[in-house]
């Protein structure tokens, strides 16, 4: 509301006449406790944050939140939403975020730091191992292969490999003996694996002597 003021002075005699008025004042509001429980999910090079309202809004309606990420600064805002996402983030990179909130009167001060959180690049299928080959032994073949050159984000665990028909079989190694086997052309795939599935098979053949 706009107020203006007079005022009137007393003595004995009595009152005087009121003084001319003051110019409009508006009384503010308070500042808003600060938000609460500030926590993040991690993306890649990001982390979404959400928070729950202040305990007091200070007399006057919460009009906006801003998030803030330590280290760097970066900031996203909000007209009310309690939650929005902090982008330009570095993967690998620990951070904690503070959240104030913004009322007639101005911000609140921030919230306690969230836990720390850690954006990541996504995990993805492997590609395909590289240099296969098959070298030919008597009764078997020797198998070999390096890892992809696309790993997906993530160190494959195993390998796996067929042969033929045959079901996978998996194996640490990135070599096997097929044995068993003679005089007759056989083909063997081998694929690389860890969390996010298997890459694409890679096949090879060879005859044993």
């Amino acid at each position: 509301m706009e107020y203006t003021f007079a005022v009137i002075a007393h003595n004995q005699a009595g009152s005087s006449a009121a003084s001319q008025e003051s110019s409009v004042v508006v009384p503010n509001a308070a500042l808003a406790t600060p938000p609460r429980n500030v926590a993040g999910t991690a993306g890649s090079a990001l982390v979404t944050l959400q928070w729950q309202e202040p305990v007091a809004d200070g007399g006057s309606p919460i009009s906006a939140y801003t998030a803030t990420a330590s280290p760097g600064g970066q900031t996203c805002s909000t007209t009310g939403a309690l939650a929005c996402t902090i982008t330009g983030l570095t993967n690998g990179v620990s951070y904690t975020f503070t959240v104030e909130a913004s009322n007639a009167s101005g911000s609140s001060l921030p919230s306690d730091q969230s836990a720390a959180v850690v954006p990541v690049s996504p995990v993805t299928k492997p590609g395909a191992v590289t240099n296969l080959k098959a070298s030919a032994a008597k009764g078997s073949i020797v198998v070999t292969w390096s890892a992809p050159t696309n790993l997906g984000g993530s160190e494959p665990v195993t390998y796996q490999y067929m042969v033929g028909t045959k079901a996978w079989k998996p194996t640490p190694q990135t070599t096997v003996t097929v044995t068993g086997m003679k005089g007759t052309r056989v083909t063997v795939k081998v694929r690389a694996a860890h969390e996010a599935g298997f890459g694409p098979p890679a096949r090879v053949s060879a005859v044993p002597r």
